[in-house]
């Protein structure tokens, strides 16, 4: 029942997080959540564990960035201007700058003062799942809304960072690096920080093929 009064207040937030520290008891909350859909969270503790993750997703972030093909898409969905989906720029957070610990996907969000760091020590979990089967895949997208809603439930504000996902050799280094049997899912950072800004959603008949009894 939290979790379903949730749904409405949880949003992805680019913008950066506060320095307070997640406290124990709301990272046992996410690690049981993703436990309760048969997945596992990892939270990255210690300096080294995030800053070697932060180099990792750095040239994931780099790699993408080489395919035109990616690029274009990802401004396909950028909108300056109302619109019916996509992700509005406001949405995106302030500007990447090169000394930050994570990439930014560059959503064309807000300018800020160069040279200051975006977060000093964010919180990063890695969602992972036993295997990558279409199961797999299935289960852990239910254990991400599981965690993000949970998230949400204690307070916390949280945003996906998927490159080191979508780039096969980094995936797999990220998985060795955590020690981990299974996959790799998503990773998230975590805390503490303004509301997030919703972004706009289809209506459910054009994403869902129903039956005529259902419409």
């Amino acid at each position: 029942q939290a979790l379903h009064a949730a749904i409405p207040r949880r949003f992805s937030n680019r913008a950066p997080f506060w320095p307070d520290p997640v406290p124990a008891d709301a990272r046992w909350r996410l690690t049981e959540a993703a436990r309760a859909e048969q997945c596992w969270l990892e939270l990255l503790v210690g300096v080294s564990a995030v800053n070697a993750f932060g180099e990792l997703a750095r040239s994931s972030h780099r790699v993408l960035e080489r395919s035109p093909q990616y690029r274009a898409e990802r401004q396909e969905w950028v909108r300056s201007a109302p619109a019916p989906d996509g992700i509005p720029a406001a949405s995106g957070g302030p500007q990447g700058e090169p000394q930050d610990l994570l990439p930014s996907r560059g959503f064309g969000g807000l300018d800020r003062a160069p040279g200051r760091d975006f977060e000093p020590e964010p919180l990063v979990a890695v969602l992972g799942s036993p295997g990558n089967t279409a199961v797999d895949q299935v289960v852990a997208g239910q254990a991400l809304q599981r965690v993000l809603l949970t998230a949400t439930d204690s307070g916390l504000a949280a945003s996906m960072l998927s490159q080191p996902i979508e780039v096969p050799s980094a995936r797999e280094q990220l998985r060795l690096s955590l020690g981990r049997f299974g996959t790799p899912q998503m990773v998230l950072r975590v805390g503490y920080g303004q509301p997030g800004w919703p972004t706009p959603r289809r209506d459910v008949g054009e994403v869902l093929d129903l039956p005529v009894s259902q419409v």
